[in-house]
């Protein structure tokens, strides 16, 4: 990928002069008492510093009285100048034939006059035209003519530039190791120089190449070294492009948020420096990301504005990206006249500028449009001269997508005939569709192009597949996945969770794809279930191992220097909650967090690798499972229909179930998830009426879940007693406990039932024990208020005193530290005292749960008869509240946690009261065996793909805890305190917590109904 800035003059300013500055050369030009050729330098820099990237046209204009001046006195090399000028304006306007003419004339003049500087310079602006219009060799051939020159007159500026223009072409040339030695050795010219500025823009190139390798980090390092030495020059124009530099890392990994704030920082400098060539191209890349986000409206008006500042600046380059980036938004709409017409006049221009790279991606964005048309014959026409142009520029990257683009549109074709019936024409149209899938794969090959090699074996699947060919279809996505699992290996090593979790979501759909065709090839071939078992468990709940995994290999790695290191981390984090919480900026923060972290990354090999993730296998849970247990993973994944069609996105649920002797896994198809959505409903609260219309009572059951989720699977649990449960998606939301098969017959009744985030955890399950010594804090009879409290949004809750009373009577015989807080002593600040110094922590409050960002938001009041919920009837407007981070929208109250949810303005010294997810991360609890949280919602959260639900449940297994009890919906007050006692006599005398719960629930089932019971899950 090529930097920002041409290389059309050595030694021409990067700056925007002062007006006082440009004032004078305009003096000086003017003044015939001046020399004549003080006077032409004098107009050579008035162009460049004025005009040049603000007003080209302007330019054409002073360069052509420069010449005539130069001309007039005979001066050959001022003559040169003028028209090397000249050439640049209409470089930057895009017309490259008119501005090889002119350069080729500057030459002439340079050649005639032997002078050598001259000849280097216009042949290294020779070879930026060659470059832009795709005549890469041709290209070339000027540099290394120009090398010759500049290494003859021992110019290192001028070698030190060419070498940078070569790696620019080399890279195109697909060869990114040349690419990077280019590079450095214009870096080490430059900082034999002490050229800072000249430093910059090679650590920039450098940091281009890394970003097209997809090394994102190694990229994001070598522009923030750029934007150090730019700040230090106050080279604004460089710091720009830097800038957005950044802003394309960011968007390639996803973080749209840092993107546009990087592209503003661009646009602010373009706005200061008056660059209305930099202020059209930073619009149009903040355009793309709202493309990349769906809001095609938004995105068209970007566009549009960058399109209007183009056509008033006469460039035509950027006139025709404008257009064809609204055509990509029109044809994402489905508005494929309105598309079509966009990149028409796109091609128009380009063909006026010759440039044949353009015209070929011009082409095929037309071809891509006609196969949504079904168009196919027209579509392919545009494909093949797609191809011949990239052949001709020996672009063999986009040779690749050309084949690619062709062989789906065969496939398309194929499909419309299938559907037609005529299934020998259809299979004339697929062996071509792979014929030109091979083409585009070996191509793809051949430059270790990635992505492309990705996105060929994507479409020989999906032929393969028509065809009936499984053994290939299973060839092709299994190199898919092979290629998305090295990536996620490297990026795992170099990337913050924020950029995990985001890089992650660009790789679902070919893990969805592979799980789809399981679906359909799992009788043919069985081997299948199994691969597909280890994706799951593998890639399931992946950031949360990570998280957890840094914590464990730091803290007990005995590096007090690293253990430090984490330590000043962690305080980073708790200041941005506080900071956030507060309502005051965190952007610095967040970004030097991010720092620390990669910083933790490269100095912990344990955290950094994922290799044991990636070496789980269902065999070991097959061999380490008892006769008479089953573990089973539930997985969401696009319908198999969908994942071609993705206009008509569907997702659907099935069951993989492993039991002792297993040959392969059994896979289950299950429903849609549409039907499970209709069932759940879209209540807005969880009041009793809502959760009895779902689980049904004792004397009223309801088996619709049951039916969906669990009577699929019972042919295949016939001998089975025991099963562990891995949920996804909306099976998180399920009380698998409380499904009813017939009337007052629940799962907990026929199954000992086993929740776990992945079932790779079935065969470590290991009995807690109450041993001497154990320290066991207790939270409850909570005083909410305080003098100066104004309503009372968290009422007290007076069952939960005589809860952890009955608990201290029931733990007190043995010998064990217990710690009794309520009232105004149990704090928020006492809760993180205790937190990390507690074997068992029981914690009866409010919990909260916020689904939407909505500060407008009303939660409806859950009041029923004379109940009293643990949960909150009233939203506060704060901060956490409106956060778009799920973990500052859950959490817990303490004493004293009205008045924030009361007051505008909350003391900045003392903890607030609520304690949000994100706190409960950033505590230290590597030591906590059990952690019940006796309150409502306390398992609910943000659900997101594989890495399941973002909230209470997920900080407090980061934070290190082994054994959860969480709730599921709003509890009442008093069975939930008889639920808790219950279970705290059965630990004691079993030092078991999976059986404890499960005869807990069994006890609490024959008295009441599932809403009374079935809310706490017991998550390992």
């Amino acid at each position: 990928m090529k930097t920002v800035l041409l290389f059309f003059l050595l030694g021409c300013s990067p700056f925007v002069r002062a007006q006082t500055y440009l004032d004078s050369l305009w003096n000086v030009w003017s003044n015939p008492e001046y020399h004549d050729t003080l006077r032409l330098w004098a107009m050579h820099k008035y162009c460049w510093d004025k005009f040049l990237f603000t007003r080209p046209d302007s330019t054409e204009y002073y360069a052509k009285l420069q010449y005539n001046m130069a001309a007039e006195k005979k001066l050959p090399m001022h003559m040169a100048n003028g028209l090397n000028n000249q050439g640049v304006s209409w470089a930057v306007r895009g017309n490259f034939p008119k501005s090889l003419e002119l350069f080729y004339q500057g030459l002439e003049i340079h050649e005639q006059s032997g002078n050598r500087e001259g000849i280097a310079s216009s042949y290294n602006n020779i070879s930026n035209v060659y470059n832009y219009m795709g005549e890469l060799h041709k290209s070339l051939d000027a540099l290394n003519i120009a090398l010759e020159n500049y290494e003859a007159l021992g110019d290192k500026d001028g070698m030190s530039a060419v070498y940078n223009n070569m790696g620019h072409i080399t890279g195109d040339l697909n060869d990114s190791d040349g690419q990077l030695a280019y590079y450095r050795k214009s870096l080490k010219i430059k900082k034999d120089l002490k050229d800072k500025n000249g430093m910059a823009t090679s650590i920039s190139s450098i940091g281009n190449t890394y970003l097209s390798r997809g090394e994102y980090d190694k990229a994001l390092t070598n522009f923030e070294k750029a934007v150090v030495l730019e700040k230090e020059q106050n080279n604004q124009r460089a710091l720009s492009h830097s800038y957005t530099n950044m802003g394309i890392v960011y968007k390639n990994i996803g973080d749209y948020d840092k993107a546009l704030d990087s592209y503003q920082l661009a646009l602010e400098i373009y706005e200061q420096t008056g660059d209305k060539n930099g202020m059209a191209q930073c619009i149009s890349n903040q355009g793309s990301i709202y493309q990349i986000l769906g809001d095609h409206q938004k995105a068209l008006k970007f566009f549009n504005q960058s399109y209007e500042m183009n056509v008033e600046m006469g460039l035509k380059k950027g006139v025709a990206r404008n257009l064809n980036n609204m055509g990509i938004s029109y044809s994402e709409m489905g508005e494929y006249d309105k598309a079509l017409k966009n990149y028409e006049e796109a091609l128009e221009i380009k063909e006026q500028l010759g440039i044949k790279k353009e015209i070929a991606n011009t082409y095929n964005s037309i071809g891509v449009v006609l196969n949504k048309q079904q168009k196919f014959e027209e579509a392919i026409g545009y494909f093949k001269l797609a191809s011949q142009f990239f052949e001709s520029i020996s672009n063999k990257k986009g040779g690749c997508i050309a084949y690619i683009n062709h062989a789906v549109a065969l496939k398309n074709q194929a499909d419309s005939a299938m559907s037609k019936g005529n299934n020998l024409l259809a299979s004339g149209y697929l062996d071509q569709s792979l014929e030109y899938g091979e083409k585009a794969l070996n191509c793809a090959s051949a430059i270790g192009a990635n992505k492309e090699s990705s996105d060929a074996s994507m479409v020989l699947y999906y032929s393969h597949l028509t065809k009936g060919n499984m053994k290939e279809a299973a060839k092709q996505i299994r190199s898919v996945l092979d290629v998305r699992k090295k990536e996620l290996e490297i990026a795992y090593s170099i990337l913050s969770e924020k950029e995990k979790e985001l890089y992650l979501k660009t790789m679902e759909d070919d893990f969805w794809a592979f799980t789809s065709f399981t679906s359909v090839a799992h009788q043919e071939l069985p081997q299948l279930k199994g691969e597909l078992y280890d994706n799951v468990i593998q890639n399931k709940g992946m950031l949360l191992k990570s998280s957890t995994a840094m914590r464990r290999s730091i803290l007990n790695s005995g590096d007090s220097l690293l253990i430090t290191e984490f330590n000043n981390w962690i305080s980073l984090k708790k200041r941005i909650v506080k900071k956030y919480s507060d309502g005051e900026s965190i952007d610095s923060l967040e970004h030097l967090s991010n720092e620390l972290e990669k910083d933790l990354l490269a100095k912990s090999t344990e955290f950094s690798s994922i290799q044991k993730i990636q070496k789980l296998s269902w065999k070991t849970i097959r061999n380490e499972l008892k006769e008479g247990e089953a573990a089973i993973e539930f997985t969401r994944y696009m319908h198999p229909e969908s994942v071609w069609n993705q206009n008509q996105k569907e997702f659907v649920y099935a069951a993989l179930i492993i039991q002792k002797g297993d040959k392969y896994p059994e896979f289950v198809p299950l429903f849609k998830e549409k039907d499970l959505e209709n069932i759940l409903g879209d209540f807005p609260g969880n009041n009793l009426n809502y959760i009895e219309g779902i689980y049904g009572t004792q004397s009223e059951s309801r088996t619709e879940l049951y039916n969906l989720i669990w009577k699929p699977l019972e042919p295949q649990l016939a001998n089975v007693q025991s099963v562990f449960i891995s949920p996804d998606g909306l099976l998180h939301k399920i009380s698998f406990s409380a499904l009813a098969s017939e009337q007052n017959v629940f799962l907990c009744d026929n199954y000992h039932i086993e929740i776990q985030s992945s079932t790779a955890m079935a065969t470590n399950t290991s009995s807690y024990q109450l041993e001497e010594g154990t320290v066991i804090s207790l939270f409850g009879g909570i005083d909410y208020n305080t003098e100066e409290s104004g309503r009372e949004i968290w009422n007290y809750l007076e069952g939960t005193k005589s809860e952890i009373e009955r608990i201290a009577k029931l733990l007190e015989k043995g010998d064990h530290e217990i710690k009794f807080l309520s009232e105004n002593d149990a704090t928020e600040e006492e809760f993180k005292k205790v937190a990390s110094e507690s074997n068992l922590l029981h914690i009866a409050t409010h919990g909260f749960f916020f689904a939407e960002v909505d500060p407008n938001a009303e939660v409806v009041e859950s009041e029923q008869g004379d109940l009293s919920f643990r949960g909150g009837n009233s939203i506060a407007a704060r901060s956490f509240v409106n956060s778009r981070n799920p973990l500052m929208r859950s959490g817990l109250v303490f004493a004293g946690a009205n008045d924030v949810w009361t007051k505008k303005e909350v003391s900045k010294e003392a903890e607030d009261g609520v304690l949000t997810a994100q706190e409960v991360a950033n505590i230290d609890m590597q030591n906590t065996d059990l952690v019940v949280l006796s309150a409502c919602e306390t398992g609910l959260g943000d659900i997101k793909g594989s890495e399941g639900v973002y909230g209470l449940q997920r900080s407090f297994k980061m934070a290190g805890v082994k054994h959860l009890i969480m709730s599921l919906w709003q509890v009442p007050d008093k069975e939930t305190s008889e639920f808790m006692g219950t279970f705290y006599k059965y630990l004691s005398r079993s030092n078991d917590i999976q059986l404890a719960f499960n005869k807990t629930q069994k006890e609490m089932r024959k008295k009441y109904d599932p809403y009374y019971w079935a809310a706490f899950v017991l998550l390992e």
